[in-house]
C-alpha cells in the first residue's frame, strides 16, 4: 500500500478554540511553575496496581486506557504529575457526562492525583484559576 492510498489526514488543530484560549491562560499564569501538557492519555500518568489477576487488571485498565484529560500540570524538574484539569463544557451536564465525571473523580482520587474541573465560563478568570490551581510545596518535592 502506498502512502497516498492510506486513509489518514492531519487534524487542523489539536485543541478547540476554547481549549487553546484556556491553554494560553494556563501558560501565562503557570508556565513558570509547571510543565503544561494538553490532552495526555490518562494511562500515560495513572496505572493499575500490580498484584491482581489479568482479568481484574484489564477490567480496571479499561476505565483509563482510551481516555485523556484536557490538561496535565507537572513538576518542571521531574515531570511528576501534579494536577489534572478537566475543562467543563455543556457535555458535563448530561447524564452520561455526570457518570463519566464521577468515575474519573474516583480514579484520580484513588491514584492520589489532584483533579479539578474548571467551568468554561471561568477559563479566563485569573483570580479563580490561581485559587483552584494550587499545589502544596510538599507535593512537588
Amino acid at each position: 500500500m502506498q502512502r497516498n492510498d492510506l486513509p489518514y489526514i492531519k487534524s487542523k488543530n489539536i485543541l478547540t478554540d476554547i481549549e487553546f484560549d484556556f491553554y494560553r491562560t494556563l501558560d501565562y499564569l503557570f508556565s513558570d511553575l509547571y510543565l503544561i501538557f494538553s490532552k495526555p492519555r490518562v494511562e500515560d500518568f495513572i496505572h493499575v496496581k500490580k498484584g491482581m489477576t489479568w482479568v481484574e487488571r484489564n477490567h480496571y485498565r479499561s476505565h483509563i486506557k482510551s481516555r485523556h484529560t484536557d490538561f496535565l500540570l507537572c513538576d518542571k524538574k521531574t515531570t511528576k504529575p501534579l494536577i489534572a484539569i478537566e475543562l467543563d463544557d455543556s457535555s458535563h451536564k448530561t447524564e452520561k457526562g455526570k457518570k463519566r465525571d464521577a468515575l474519573m473523580n474516583n480514579i484520580y482520587a484513588s491514584a492520589g492525583l489532584k483533579y479539578i474541573h474548571i467551568p468554561v465560563s471561568k477559563k479566563d478568570d485569573a483570580v479563580y484559576l490561581q485559587e483552584k490551581i494550587v499545589v502544596d510545596k510538599k507535593t512537588i518535592s
